[in-house]
C-alpha cells in the first residue's frame, strides 16, 4: 500500500464512529467488503469467453468486486457462478464476467448481484496516535458511509433503498462461524417478498401512505364467540399446563364432525385427525416424518413456497410440474409417471394460491387412482376450502373414495375463521401418515395453547354463518379489485376461489420482470403486492393481489396503479 494517504488513514476506532457500526464490524469489511443491495439480474447473454448480465442503471465499472447469487439451469443452483466476480466490462445497462468453462449459458436463468465495497488499509504511525497501526483508506470509508448514510425515504429513491431482509439484518460473523453458512440456510434461496416489505416499512416509516395488497394475512375480526371463550377458558388455570401434540380430542372431534356435515366424509378423530399449530407447521412437520434423501415430490409451479422448499428442507427432491391450468398439470403429471419416474408424493392445492385456479371432483379422481396405481401419497393443502365464489364449492379430496387411503388433507382456522394468528390447523385423512405426524410432533412440542384449543371448538361447532359473511366479503372486495383494475387499463380475470387475485403484467412492462414491476407499483402507485417470481420460475410475469383491505382503500390502491401506469 501506498503511504500518500496513510496521513489522512483512519483507525478502526475512528472509522467504528464515522460508520455507527462496532469495530468489530469494521473488521468484518475490511475482510470481506461491504455488499450493497442487491440487484436482479434481467437476462444473461453469452459473448467471447465471457458472460454478460443486464441490470438497468446498476452503476458498476471495470474492476468493481461483485457478488452473485441465485442463478439456476434448471432447477439447480450453478455453483460456479454463484459467488464473487471482478467486473471485466461495463456499460449503464450491463456488465460482463468471465466465462466457466463448464456452464451453458443458454439454459441459465433468474439470478442477482451486487457490488461489494472494500475497505483498503495499510500499518502506518500517525503522530497524533503514537503508534504504528492499521489504518484505512479515508475515501473507501467515505464511500462506504455514502451507501450506508441515512437519507429521506421518498417516493423517488424507494427502489434504490431496498434492503434484502425479512429478519432483520444478517448478524456479523466471526469467531466459529466466519465464512460459513449453516447447512439447511444455504439451500433456501432469497425470500422476494422481503425486498416488498422492506419497500413498504420505509414508505410507512417516512409518512407515505402504502396499501398493502401483499401478504396474505387477514384483517378481520375473530367471531365474537371464539374470542369470548378464549377469555373464559385463558381463567381457569388448569387450561395453563402442557396440552397434548396432537390436540385435545374434543377439537379433533369437532373438525371431524365438520367434514361430515360440509364434505360427506367421515373420519375417526382418534387416528385420522391431529391438531397442528397451522397448516404450515403441518405440512413442514409432515414432509420431513415421511419425505428421506432424494424422495421425489411432485407440485405445480408455482406454488406457495413452503410447498417447494419444505421439501428440500427435509432433503427431497422437488419436482415442480408447470401449471398452466389443472389439466395441463395433469397431463404433466401421466408423463412422469408414464416416463416410470413416479413419485414419493404429490402435493396440491385447490383452490390454488397463488394462481387462484380451481378444480372439480374429478382432478382428485384422477390423482387418488394413480396414487393407488403407482404408490404415491397425496397431500393436499385445503387451506381456501370455504372460499369459493360465484356458485362453486371447493370439493376435498377426502371426498373421493380412497383418498384416505393414500393421503391427507390439510385444513386451516386462518382463513375460513379469520384466525390467523391463533394458529390452528389440522391433518386428516390417511392413519399411518397421521401417525407418523403424531410422532415426529411428539418430540418437538406440546400442542397449542389449550384456551386457544377450547375456542376453536367453538369456531367448528357454532360458527358456520360467519364462513359465509367472511366468504361475501372477500368476494366484494374481488369485484371492486377487477372492476377498478380494468378501468386502469390493466385487464384481469376475475377468480373463483381463495383471497387473491393473479394478474399477467401489462405487456409493455413485461421486459422488467414481477420482482421490479412489484417495486415500480409500490414506488410510483404507494401499492404493495407480490412478485409471482417468489412463487417459483412459473410465476415470472405475475403479481398476487391480497384481498386484505376495505373496498375504499382498494379502490384508493386501483387510482394509486392507474397513475403509476400512465407514468
Amino acid at each position: 500500500m501506498s503511504s500518500s494517504w496513510a496521513s489522512q488513514g483512519l483507525s478502526v476506532a475512528e472509522v467504528s464512529q464515522e460508520l455507527g457500526v462496532t469495530p468489530k464490524s469494521v473488521n468484518e469489511r475490511v475482510r470481506n467488503g461491504y455488499r450493497e443491495d442487491w440487484k436482479s439480474i434481467e437476462r444473461i447473454t453469452e459473448e467471447p469467453g465471457t458472460i454478460r448480465f443486464f441490470i438497468r442503471d446498476h452503476g458498476y465499472t471495470k474492476g468493481d468486486q461483485v457478488e452473485v447469487s441465485d442463478i439456476f439451469s434448471g432447477e439447480h443452483l450453478i455453483p460456479a457462478l454463484n459467488t464473487r466476480w471482478q467486473v471485466q466490462k461495463a456499460d449503464s445497462d450491463s456488465f460482463t464476467l468471465d466465462f466457466p468453462s463448464d456452464v451453458d449459458p443458454a439454459l441459465l436463468r433468474g439470478g442477482r448481484a451486487r457490488r461489494l465495497l472494500t475497505i483498503r488499509t495499510t500499518s502506518y504511525r500517525r503522530p497524533d496516535l503514537g503508534r504504528a497501526m492499521r489504518l484505512c483508506h479515508p475515501a473507501d470509508v467515505a464511500a462506504i458511509k455514502k451507501q450506508m448514510g441515512p437519507a429521506a425515504i421518498s417516493r423517488g429513491n424507494l427502489m434504490s433503498q431496498t434492503v434484502d431482509t425479512s429478519l432483520g439484518s444478517q448478524p456479523q460473523s466471526g469467531g466459529i462461524f466466519e465464512n460459513k453458512e449453516f447447512y439447511r440456510i444455504a439451500k433456501l434461496p432469497t425470500y422476494v417478498f422481503a425486498m416488498i416489505n422492506e419497500m413498504r416499512a420505509k414508505a410507512r416509516a417516512a409518512g407515505l401512505d402504502v396499501i398493502d395488497l401483499g401478504m396474505g394475512n387477514p384483517d378481520g375480526a375473530t367471531p365474537k364467540a371464539v374470542v369470548a371463550k378464549l377469555a373464559e377458558a385463558s381463567k381457569d388455570r388448569r387450561n395453563h399446563r402442557y396440552s397434548v401434540s396432537k390436540g385435545i380430542w374434543r377439537l379433533r372431534e369437532a373438525v371431524c364432525q365438520r367434514y361430515e356435515r360440509n364434505h360427506g366424509v367421515s373420519l375417526n378423530y382418534e387416528n385420522e385427525a391431529i391438531v397442528t399449530m397451522g397448516v404450515k407447521d403441518s405440512l413442514a412437520h409432515l414432509i420431513s416424518a415421511v419425505i428421506g434423501p432424494g424422495d421425489r415430490v411432485v407440485m405445480p409451479d408455482p406454488a406457495y413456497p413452503i410447498h417447494q422448499w419444505g421439501v428440500v428442507m427435509a432433503e427431497g427432491e422437488k419436482v415442480a410440474l408447470p401449471m398452466p391450468s389443472p389439466a395441463e398439470f395433469l397431463n404433466q403429471l401421466e408423463d412422469v409417471y408414464r416416463n416410470g419416474l413416479a413419485p414419493k408424493m404429490v402435493l396440491v392445492s385447490f383452490p390454488h394460491n397463488p394462481t387462484t385456479q380451481v378444480v372439480e371432483k374429478d382432478f382428485f379422481e384422477t390423482i387418488v387412482a394413480w396414487a393407488h396405481k403407482h404408490g404415491t401419497m397425496i397431500v393436499h393443502d385445503f387451506a381456501y376450502a370455504d372460499l369459493g365464489f360465484d356458485g362453486y364449492k371447493p370439493p376435498s379430496l377426502l371426498e373421493v373414495d380412497g383418498a384416505k387411503e393414500v393421503g391427507v388433507e390439510l385444513f386451516s382456522m386462518s382463513k375460513s375463521y379469520n384466525m390467523a394468528g391463533w394458529r390452528i390447523g389440522f391433518c386428516l385423512g390417511n392413519q399411518k401418515m397421521i401417525y407418523a405426524l403424531a410422532r415426529i410432533k411428539s418430540y418437538l412440542d406440546y400442542g397449542a395453547f389449550q384456551p386457544i384449543q377450547i375456542a376453536s371448538i367453538i369456531a367448528l361447532r357454532e360458527c358456520e354463518d360467519e364462513v359465509a359473511k367472511i366468504r361475501d366479503n372477500y368476494r366484494e372486495r374481488r369485484d371492486v379489485l377487477v372492476d377498478g383494475l380494468n378501468r386502469a387499463g390493466w385487464p384481469v380475470e376475475s377468480p373463483k376461489g381463495t383471497m387473491f387475485l393473479w394478474a399477467k403484467i401489462p405487456e409493455r412492462y413485461a421486459w422488467a420482470g414481477s420482482l421490479e414491476f412489484a417495486k415500480l407499483v409500490l414506488e410510483k402507485g404507494l401499492v404493495a403486492v407480490s412478485p409471482g417470481i417468489g412463487f417459483g420460475p412459473g410465476g415470472e410475469g405475475y403479481v398476487r393481489f391480497s384481498l386484505i383491505e376495505n373496498e375504499q382503500r382498494i379502490r384508493q390502491a386501483c387510482r394509486g396503479i392507474k397513475k403509476a401506469l400512465a407514468d
